[in-house]
């Protein structure tokens, strides 16, 4: 489990790990594996309020956040909007959880 307020590099959000359900840790690109977890707040964060402070920094020393936006979508378009590694890990998930 990830450390208590893990999640705030990322989207500004503290959670509790007990407030999490682990979904493992998958194979996402060469060298690169994506631990996931799933959050169900009785209400969902507003999306504008959401902000990332971890960066990484390009060849030209350039630093940009890794999450430049956040948003809330369907499952479908959710999909649709990751690129294909990141959605085959998501629909293994879906179908392991039992969730379509």
């Amino acid at each position: 489990m990830p450390r208590s307020g893990n999640s705030s590099k990322k989207t500004g959000l503290v959670v509790s790990a007990g407030e999490l359900v682990e979904f493992g840790v998958h194979s996402y690109l060469r060298g690169k594996d994506l631990a996931l977890f799933a959050w169900t707040p009785h209400r969902l964060p507003d999306p504008r309020n959401l902000a990332c402070t971890s960066r990484f920094t390009l060849a030209d020393g350039t630093s940009l956040p890794e999450f430049d936006r956040f948003g809330l979508f369907p499952w479908e378009e959710a999909l649709s909007r990751v690129g294909k590694n990141l959605a085959r890990i998501l629909v293994s998930i879906r179908k392991a959880a039992g969730w379509g």
